[in-house]
């Protein structure tokens, strides 16, 4: 029966970082966020690209490696490549292994591999605006928040930095929108021009965290356009992050044990003639490593032939990793022998012995690294926003029970716009026939009756030009008789419709125009409580 031995001349040392392979990834994508009229918004995502180097290095200091080979799982990669000496095959099976015949002590080799566009990105920014239409001078207040794909992160997403810049249009060196009010909900952030947002580590299972702060138009200049309504570019985000875990985000990972060797390993087999035809072998293998390098021995095989006819067995044996004749580790200086093998053969045998071996694959002599992080182009998000460098129009009406079926109108119509209005701004209002009106204040400009949509008379009075910030004021009062529909009072209009042209609107000469102009029907509950408690009902309208 054969049984060996493991025999360490010396106690084995510390082991000495062997083969250091480093996976650095990086991505970008840009997208934007554009608002839309009056409320909601959506992002457009850009094609993702990235790419990636695989770092292979020889870290002994004076020992060099051979017979390296790696295997890795692509994931949502392709063009593995090496300029410098690896040889790269891809395995069609979702997998690529990476062999360099001899990489010299302290050297390193790369591969460089793509990002596929279908990678998914580790961590995306979204924003909402609680106003979509900011005037010159005015400011919306935006939530930025930091959303993180669990589906392909399950670690820790390490150094998250979001920088927030500003625009400048029109390269006047002002910025055209100042930040204020910054309220994180994780981390600190620091408006210096822009906003840096120091968010930190973002934990597997942490809910995403967001930042609001004030946006404030700072530059009429940057925002003039033949359009008093038009949507600008308003800033840019950039995020930083490291995730620092296997697979990469791409899905780049090691697939099995990486191998290599050195040639610090001895073999011997000492041959010995017993008596006779009786012959005995006895194998033995020592690291002779000069640095501290641990092989781990997975087989070794030992065989006779005729010295005369080396392709004929006589005897053989070979011993596999895991059984208790051979150790998983041969460390430096250490030598594995085995009991001495017999066997009986007339003449004179060849022996020969083959172990099989590598570096042992550990983090101490093999580290493994990964970085995946955002690319030199980032992944950003450009924000946009619609700017009002005109005038803008708005109107209110307000009905007053003063009792006795008398209702007092006041009608507001204030330009919250930047720019003076044109001359001609037609406010129009309707009173139903069941009301008569009067008392007017100013008198109306100009009236004609109406049977559509409602049955009545219409009044309307020009109270153009209005400058910024500017208010005008109707009003009069409508006295209701029989059976009025109190709701058909709540009726207001004005020209220009869209309060977004500088044409003005000539003055309604006849029914089909009126009929034709942008009239609402409002508040029908206000009127409803009115009529109960007599309480002040009013009817807004933005244009």
């Amino acid at each position: 029966m054969l049984f060996v031995a493991f025999l360490p001349v010396m106690p084995a040392s510390a082991e000495t970082s062997t083969l250091g392979i480093s996976i650095t990834e990086r991505m970008n994508r840009g997208d934007s966020y554009a608002p839309t009229l009056p409320t909601g918004g959506s992002t457009s995502n850009g094609t993702l690209s990235g790419d990636g180097v695989v770092t292979i290095t020889n870290n002994l200091a004076s020992t060099d490696l051979y017979n390296i080979s790696i295997t890795f799982n692509k994931g949502s990669t392709s063009n593995w490549t090496s300029s410098d000496g690896a040889y790269v095959v891809d395995n069609g099976n979702g997998k690529v292994t990476v062999t360099i015949p001899r990489l010299a002590h302290g050297a390193s080799m790369h591969v460089t591999y793509t990002v596929e566009s279908s990678a998914t990105l580790p961590l995306y920014l979204t924003a909402t605006y609680d106003n979509n239409k900011v005037n010159v001078g005015g400011f919306t207040n935006v939530t930025v928040t930091l959303n993180k794909d669990a589906s392909i992160i399950n670690a820790d997403i390490s150094n998250v930095v979001v920088t927030i810049t500003p625009k400048d249009l029109n390269n006047n060196s002002i910025k055209d929108w100042v930040f204020s009010n910054c309220n994180p909900s994780k981390g600190n952030a620091t408006v210096n021009g822009g906003i840096t947002w120091n968010v930190g580590t973002l934990a597997q299972a942490e809910s995403n965290p967001t930042l609001s702060f004030r946006a404030t138009e700072n530059d009429e200049a940057a925002h003039n356009t033949t359009d008093n309504l038009a949507l600008f570019d308003m800033a840019d985000s950039d995020i930083a992050y490291q995730v620092t875990t296997s697979p990469t985000t791409a899905g780049v990972s090691i697939d099995g044990n990486p191998t290599a060797i050195t040639s610090g390993l001895s073999t011997d087999l000492s041959k010995q003639q017993l008596s006779g035809n009786s012959w005995q072998f006895a194998p033995k293998v020592t690291n002779t490593n000069s640095e501290d390098v641990t092989f781990t021995l997975s087989s070794v095989s030992f065989w006779a032939t005729p010295s005369s006819d080396l392709n004929t067995i006589i005897d053989q044996r070979t011993l596999t990793q895991g059984s208790s004749n051979l150790p998983n580790d041969l460390p430096k200086s250490a030598v594995w022998t085995a009991t001495p093998f017999s066997f009986v053969y007339n003449g004179v045998p060849a022996g020969f012995i083959k172990p099989s071996f590598t570096v042992k694959d550990d983090d101490a002599q093999m580290p493994k690294t990964y970085s995946s992080t955002n690319g030199t182009n980032s992944v950003t998000l450009l924000k946009k926003i619609w700017v009002l460098n005109g005038y803008n129009i708005e109107v209110t009406k307000t009905v007053t029970d003063q009792g006795s079926g008398v209702y007092r109108i006041d009608i507001a119509v204030k330009n919250i716009g930047s720019k003076k209005s044109p001359d001609t701004v037609l406010v129009y209002d309707i009173v139903p026939a069941a009301f008569n009106a009067g008392n007017f204040s100013p008198a109306y400009t100009g009236t004609t009756s109406v049977t559509n949509p409602v049955v009545g008379t219409a009044y309307w009075w020009n109270v153009g030009p209005i400058n910024a910030n500017d208010t005008k004021y109707v009003n009069y009062t409508a006295t209701g008789s029989g059976s009025y529909p109190l709701m058909d009072i709540f009726l207001v209009g004005v020209d220009p419709a869209q309060s977004m042209s500088l044409q003005s609107t000539p003055l309604l000469t006849n029914e089909s125009i009126l009929a034709s102009a942008n009239f609402e029907s409002l508040a029908a509950l206000g009127a409803a409580a009115l009529l109960v408690v007599g309480m002040i009902g009013t009817a807004r309208r933005r244009l």
